[in-house]
């Protein structure tokens, strides 16, 4: 799987090709467009973009920076404060959820894009290619969001193309936007919140609170990515819950190691022509891949280990091959480095803001239960899913002893 993941020569584009079309309503015309390198480019329209916007390190710091800003202005209005001893609980996604989005989309497109929420819920009808009269809601949604962004795009810049030809391919990366960090997000905080060890949590804390806060509200970014147990339980979530359907074209004959490689590995001839597809969940739960904690289980130190100091520091040194929530080679997701920062910043931000009490587990009836959610039933390989369920807590604004500046 590492073999085929991290070619940087094999890509999948006859596969985003088909669910583009499918999921945004937009033509093979279009795809190409976006994801085909010109003739004369060794980068396609989208790897353009993407380079400019998302992978240059002023331009993530950039968007990090609005993001702890439009986070910090969601989460105050929109707290839900624990200011009387009987005031009944709330669940942690009933309320994080829509602040959480709404900060994303603030952040990237200067306003709420309200009908993607809609739009979102159908995404999976579109997918499977339900007609128009078996899934009226869904093609609804699709119309109001890309109405609205091609509103939005009418006074940006369009890269030469028509606003609704823009907004069909705005709308694949807000769809993928929405798509996983906030559900690590509220993965992080469910685990945090509800761990068995309890010293876990304010460990957690202390790291984010041990950062510069500024006064505007932001952090000290390069600071926080610092911290190893922030770091260590932020690659657990996406090793335990990311699930993603890594998928190649092959264009020419491929031999690829059997396993996970070494010299003394079998290696099995590819041939061209042949599509392979290597689903994530299950190298990230394979017991010969990581030992110690079962995998199906939740170890927030997992990535963590003694330097010489005897200190424990953040490794990802013995995961290639084992640890691919983003992918791998040419199409490897281009928004992971500020994914990181994304849920890093605002695990540190909910912790750094507010206390919360725990006080049980729902199921999605809103039920008491005594289990712990699982993952919301998806289409396998598609993301980071929802808790099959929720938390219900109390939150209580905390009084910062955190070293602030100007």
């Amino acid at each position: 799987m590492a073999a085929l993941a991290q070619n940087r020569t094999l890509g999948r584009y006859e596969m985003s090709r088909d669910v583009g079309m499918t999921i945004t309503g937009s033509t093979q015309y279009d795809q190409d467009l976006h994801t085909l390198p010109p003739a004369n480019k060794n980068r396609s329209l989208d790897e353009e973009i993407f380079n400019k916007y998302l992978l240059r390190a002023e331009r993530v710091a950039e968007l990090t920076a609005r993001y702890m800003t439009e986070l910090r202005l969601a989460l105050v209005h929109g707290a839900v404060l624990d200011k009387e001893p009987d005031q009944e609980a709330v669940g942690l996604e009933a309320w994080l959820w829509p602040l959480l989005f709404q900060a994303r989309i603030s952040t990237f497109f200067g306003l709420p894009v309200v009908a993607h929420m809609t739009y979102e819920k159908g995404a999976e009808k579109l997918l499977c290619r339900y007609s128009q009269w078996l899934a009226p809601g869904a093609y609804r949604a699709l119309n109001r969001v890309l109405d609205g962004l091609s509103r939005w795009l009418s006074e940006a810049q369009t890269f030469g193309q028509s606003p609704r030809r823009a907004a069909r391919a705005i709308l694949g990366f807000l769809f993928a936007l929405n798509t996983n960090t906030g559900s690590a997000t509220l993965w992080t905080l469910i685990h945090l919140l509800s761990a068995p060890d309890p010293t876990l949590l304010p460990r957690v804390r202390a790291e984010a609170e041990s950062v510069r806060g500024f006064a505007d509200g932001t952090l000290d970014v390069k600071g926080l990515m610092e911290k190893p147990l922030l770091q260590s339980v932020y690659a657990e979530v996406l090793r335990l819950y990311a699930d993603l359907t890594i998928t190649r074209n092959l264009k020419a004959d491929v031999t690829v190691p059997v396993d996970y490689g070494g010299d003394d590995a079998p290696r099995m001839r590819l041939p061209k022509g042949d599509m392979v597809m290597a689903p994530s969940w299950t190298v990230h739960r394979d017991a010969n891949a990581w030992p110690g904690v079962p995998p199906d289980q939740f170890d927030a130190e997992r990535f963590l280990v003694a330097n010489e100091q005897g200190a424990k520091v953040f490794s990802m040194g013995n995961t290639p091959g084992r640890w691919m929530p983003y992918g791998g080679g040419r199409p490897i997701c281009p928004g992971r480095i500020f994914a990181k920062q994304e849920i890093i910043v605002a695990v540190a931000t909910v912790l750094r803001m507010y206390d919360f009490e725990m006080v049980g587990y729902v199921d999605r009836q809103g039920q008491r239960t005594e289990d712990f959610p699982g993952m919301r039933s998806k289409l396998p390989g598609t993301g980071i899913g929802l808790p099959d369920g929720d938390i219900l807590v109390r939150i209580k604004e905390r009084t910062q002893n955190t070293t602030m500046e100007s």
